[in-house]
């Protein structure tokens, strides 16, 4: 007996070609089982979507590697502190506020267009969410001017950063100075996409001697 694979072989030899609907159905029954499987971005769709309570925030100037010359910057640590993994945003919502509230800034993401307090102007790729494992982090760099180089300078002193998460937000303590220019579109800073970090493992601690 013929072997149901041998098909494509046999169809592509005929006389007359098979109809190419056909033929692609032949070829893909023939295909290893995990080259049939669901893509990645609708697998997503099976794993919830993290909550406020699911992850922990915190930031990191990585000893001074954002500075330079009037521009400063920090790494957004986003931890699942769950018990099973969840997805978020690949493109996080950054606020940033001092005493009197939420402060004007306009963030950007390369290949995402133009932002206002995590909302996106303008057309960017279709970037499925992230799906963080129970322990893993996702960071985000975010860079901006920090001295008054504009001739039309304004500038804020936020306190605090935060994340909004599925039903909340998560904030943490921030000691920044962002700039812009008032004629050309204000105060602004510039963001990555989270992307993956390995599941954090403890250090145990050193001996004392």
């Amino acid at each position: 007996m013929r072997n149901s694979c041998d098909l494509p072989r046999q169809i592509a030899s005929e006389p007359t070609p098979m109809k190419p609907a056909i033929f692609l159905a032949a070829v893909f029954a023939c295909l290893p089982l995990h080259a049939q499987q669901t893509p990645s971005s609708q697998r997503s769709t099976n794993v919830p979507t993290c909550s406020a309570d699911d992850v922990s925030l915190d930031t990191d100037d990585e000893n001074g590697n954002f500075n330079a010359t009037s521009h400063s910057g920090v790494l957004v640590v986003l931890r699942n502190v769950s018990s099973r993994a969840c997805r978020v945003s690949p493109v996080a919502h950054i606020e940033f506020s001092d005493k009197s509230g939420i402060l004007k800034v306009r963030a950007t993401t390369p290949g995402f267009g133009a932002q206002s307090n995590g909302t996106i102007f303008g057309h960017g790729p279709v970037v499925p969410p992230v799906i963080v494992a129970a322990g893993a982090e996702l960071t985000s760099s975010l860079r901006w001017v920090s001295g008054e180089v504009f001739d039309q300078n304004t500038c804020i002193t936020p306190t605090t950063l935060s994340v909004a998460i599925q039903g909340g937000k998560q904030s943490t303590p921030l000691h920044a100075h962002i700039c812009g220019d008032a004629d050309h579109g204000g105060i602004a800073f510039e963001q990555t996409r989270f992307a993956l970090d390995p599941v954090y493992t403890p250090t145990a601690p050193v001996p004392t001697p």
